[in-house]
């Protein structure tokens, strides 16, 4: 952001504010959504939100002149869609799995070795900015819908739009509330 596209160390500072606040409040929401509207779902809707911010920070990149300060609303999908799938997915890949240690350790493996071998691509093709770091989140990321997300939304998803209610087991404390 400073050294390919001029920005200062401010601009960086703003993009991680505004960033990092993002995915955290649609981490925190991604529960609650994915009640609305489906777990799967929610995994879909923010794997592609995540995809079209990186495809959109790609062609970005290839414009004449691109300016640092964009980059803190180019990365604002891509960690909206980051922060509504991860609880859910690691939920629901929690539930696939019998062991629940075995299948977090696994879970928390995988997202570090991918984080590994992206960092690893990006600072080979350091010299290329924010077309490099674009390109190479969008290639994880088509990875990652087509693995996660798209072909279970083609085979599984009969097109209507349900709305689950979530169980809720009565407590010492009183009778069970249904959702509204």
């Amino acid at each position: 952001m400073v050294g390919s596209l001029g920005g200062s160390v401010a601009h960086f500072v703003l993009m991680q504010v505004i960033n990092v606040a993002a995915f955290i409040v649609a981490s925190n929401l991604s529960p609650k959504i994915a009640v609305r509207v489906g777990a799967d779902r929610i995994v879909i809707i923010g794997t592609t939100m995540a995809l079209i911010g990186a495809v959109a920070a790609t062609g970005y990149a290839l414009t004449d002149r691109p300016v640092a300060l964009a980059l803190v609303f180019l990365f604002t999908p891509i960690n909206v869609g980051l922060g509504l799938r991860g609880p859910t997915g690691f939920h629901l890949a929690l539930e696939a799995s019998d062991d629940f240690a075995r299948g977090a350790a696994v879970i928390l493996f995988s997202a570090m070795a991918m984080t590994a071998v992206g960092n690893a691509v990006v600072a080979a093709l350091l010299d290329w900015g924010l077309l490099a770091l674009g390109a190479t989140t969008a290639v994880l990321l088509m990875g990652a819908c087509v693995l996660t997300g798209w072909s279970k939304a083609a085979g599984d998803f009969d097109g209507e739009l349900t709305t689950p209610t979530p169980s809720r087991s009565p407590t010492a404390s009183g009778p069970s509330r249904s959702a509204p």
